[in-house]
């Protein structure tokens, strides 16, 4: 299965920092990522810079989260570009 977590940075608690909720909430996501590693998938997605608060708040998250991948934001050209596609492709619309 997949566990797709958006605003994960969420998880760290106001600032990054570790409140008594957050920090259970950490150290849950952390046994169940260990306990179903081979079964499940997880993924952490928030804005770059919040994220990188959520992975100082706990040791184990670096560890079981060694990957990132950093997506660019879409300029207003390419959403245009997207939107003629899609109206196109799904509705045979010219925009």
């Amino acid at each position: 299965g997949v566990l797709f977590l958006d605003e994960a940075y969420a998880l760290a608690g106001t600032d990054g920092e570790n409140d008594g909720f957050s920090g259970e909430a950490v150290r849950t996501l952390l046994t169940e990522v260990e306990n179903n590693r081979t079964s499940v998938m997880v993924i952490l997605a928030g804005y770059r810079d919040k994220m990188s608060g959520l992975m100082r708040c706990d040791p184990g998250l670096p560890r079981r989260f060694p990957i990132e991948l950093h997506l660019e934001d879409y300029d207003a050209e390419q959403l245009v570009r997207i939107a003629e596609k899609k109206a196109h492709e799904s509705y045979n619309m010219c925009l």
